[in-house]
């Protein structure tokens, strides 16, 4: 039994978890590639074309958010192609990643081994909650601060208790930057 009420699945399970995780993570790479689009997202892209150009937001650029997206699709269009699939690729494998910790986290908390699964397999299937798909998907921030917050969450429950801050700095900075 693990600390705080958190129990360790076997490892079967956390196979067939990541395999759930990975079929959704598949439909919601489809879904960004065919179906995914909110007219807003030009913004983003030309700011992280325009950081790749070698400028600064808010310095050479008016950029009215947070800039930690922006340079986080720089980043992977340094590494990719400049076009929107490929920010929405990463918005997507963003949510994927969300959805991962979710089913992971559901699967440590049930205590009976016969509910575990089950449990784990639905917080997974939430992602294709309507909007999560609609905008987990789109080359915007709602990926990345999905992410981010999850994180921040898993970080704290997982630090509770324990007597190193090394679990709080890291909730903390997944939160500040979500």
């Amino acid at each position: 039994m693990c600390r705080q009420g958190s129990f360790r699945p076997a490892k079967r399970d956390l196979q067939l978890l990541a395999g759930v995780s990975c079929l959704v993570a598949a439909g919601l790479l489809a879904y960004s590639q065919t179906r995914a689009y909110y007219g807003d997202e030009g913004l983003h892209l030309l700011a992280a074309q325009l950081i790749n150009a070698g400028r600064r937001p808010y310095a050479d650029f008016f950029y009215q958010h947070v800039p930690l997206y922006a340079y986080t699709v720089a980043l992977w269009m340094r590494l990719f192609p400049e076009t929107w699939r490929s920010a929405h690729v990463l918005s997507s494998l963003f949510t994927a990643g969300t959805i991962l910790l979710t089913g992971g986290f559901a699967c440590s908390r049930f205590r009976q081994t016969n509910w575990r699964l089950g449990g784990a397999f639905t917080a997974v299937l939430l992602g294709f909650q309507w909007l999560l798909l609609r905008f987990g998907t789109i080359g915007q921030p709602y990926g990345l601060c999905l992410l981010l917050t999850v994180a921040a969450f898993r970080l704290t429950v997982a630090g509770a208790g324990r007597g190193s801050l090394w679990w709080s700095l890291g909730a903390g900075l997944c939160a500040g930057a979500a």
